[in-house]
């Protein structure tokens, strides 16, 4: 296992944010959804920090972000 830097931290961060807020602002609601389903681009910046940096930085992003969401949406 290779070490955690400090510039991994502020990346991990900062894509837990983006999934958080393209969760958050960028959704549609569907109306015929019994529960109230929603589409949304929160896995846009899941995958990209997937892609782009280590898959540990992606999934501590998308599991964090997206929880986050669930926690603060109701």
């Amino acid at each position: 296992m290779k070490n955690f830097k400090v510039k991994d931290l502020v990346i991990t961060s900062l894509f837990i944010a983006l999934v958080y807020v393209f969760t958050w602002i960028v959704k549609i609601q569907l109306p015929f959804s019994p529960n109230g389903g929603l589409i949304h681009l929160g896995n846009v910046p899941f995958f990209l920090a997937a892609i782009f940096f280590d898959k540990r930085v992606g999934m501590t992003a998308g599991a964090l972000g997206m929880g986050l969401f669930d926690l603060t949406s109701g």
